[in-house]
């Protein structure tokens, strides 16, 4: 099965997926709602993250075949946050949703199911100069 890892971290330095630690010891992971987590709303001394995925998923319909009617699942329950200052790298083999990822987020492709909150608005309800800000600031790099 195919697998991606994502990767946040301030720039210039390699950690794991997981909260702020060191390169030498790594955080705990986030969990979204708990007290101890930085992403927990109104936990003081922390920042909203710049971008937070919920749960995204994205599912493509199949037409043809043995399996049709079914769903691939191209994307299925990503959560991670960035925060300001983060740079995040998307590593993984060809075909495991990288890119189908990376549309999601940006709102140039519909997700299945979770959210995408930007400066903890809603990608997806984000209209007019909110949008444009948005997608001036937000950027896929393939490489």
């Amino acid at each position: 099965m195919n697998k991606a890892a994502v990767l946040a971290a301030p720039a210039e330095t390699t950690m794991t997926p997981e909260t702020p630690g060191t390169p030498e010891t790594p955080g705990t992971p986030m969990t979204p709602g708990t007290p101890e987590s930085p992403m927990a709303p109104g936990t003081p001394g922390t920042e909203i993250p710049l971008v937070r995925v919920e749960d995204v998923k994205t599912y493509f319909p199949v037409k043809n075949g043995a399996s049709r009617g079914g769903l691939i699942r191209a994307v299925d329950g990503v959560t991670f946050a960035i925060r300001s200052g983060e740079t995040l790298g998307l590593v993984g083999e060809s075909g495991c949703g990288k890119s189908t990822l990376g549309r999601g987020i940006l709102a140039l492709r519909p997700l299945s199911g979770g959210r995408v909150l930007f400066e903890g608005a809603d990608v997806a309800a984000l209209r007019g100069e909110a949008k444009k800000r948005f997608r001036r600031g937000a950027q896929l790099i393939f490489q």
